[in-house]
């Protein structure tokens, strides 16, 4: 910034300097508001920033699942529907959310994908064809006391069974209870009866 010294008695070039040094002060002044305003406009929109995080079941949660968290990182409780918000190193509430529809459509969630075959269970049966037969579960359970891959025919109750990584679990009958009749034991020639 250039300020020129201004001499008495003001002369036509002394004028000119003032109107010189009244310019540049008026860019310097709008430069610093400017620059003020940035600044301002940065802090309130980093104190007002959300960012969702996935929800906790309690507020004492919230540290140990989040112990990281920066300004702005947002998270439900879902015992109380309360929203908290991190602001340097609390948690503040901001907010209350109806708990009941989020944990209703998370349960349902949940539901169905326990219902769903676990990669053991689909590896035990992924060729679909029986590996033996046996007469009843109890000497499947001898014979493979920990457990194989495939599934196994029970010809006492009808059902396949598969290992599911800790026991052996009935899959349902197999085809139809016409076979029943058909089966026999494993080791036998196969005969329709």
């Amino acid at each position: 910034m250039t300020i020129y010294r201004i001499d008495n008695p003001l002369s036509d070039d002394g004028r000119n300097k003032i109107n010189h040094n009244f310019e540049q002060m008026k860019k310097d002044v709008e430069g610093a508001v400017d620059e003020v305003s940035n600044m301002a406009l940065e802090k309130v929109v980093d104190s007002a920033k959300i960012e969702w995080l996935s929800p906790v079941n309690t507020f004492n949660d919230l540290d140990s699942t989040y112990p990281d968290a920066t300004v702005g990182k947002t998270v439900m409780t879902r015992d109380t529907g309360k929203v908290y918000r991190k602001q340097g190193v609390d948690w503040i509430e901001i907010q209350q959310i109806d708990v009941g529809p989020v944990n209703e459509v998370e349960s349902r969630l949940n539901t169905e994908i326990a219902k769903k075959a676990t990669k053991t269970e689909l590896q035990a049966v992924a060729s679909g064809s029986p590996k033996g037969v046996y007469t009843t579960l109890s000497e499947l359970q001898t014979a493979f006391p920990t457990g194989t891959t495939g599934i196994y025919l029970v010809t006492a109750d009808g059902n396949w069974y598969f290992w599911n990584g800790s026991a052996w679990a009935s899959g349902g009958i197999y085809q139809s209870s016409q076979w029943l009749n058909a089966l026999t034991v494993q080791g036998q020639p196969w005969e329709v009866v």
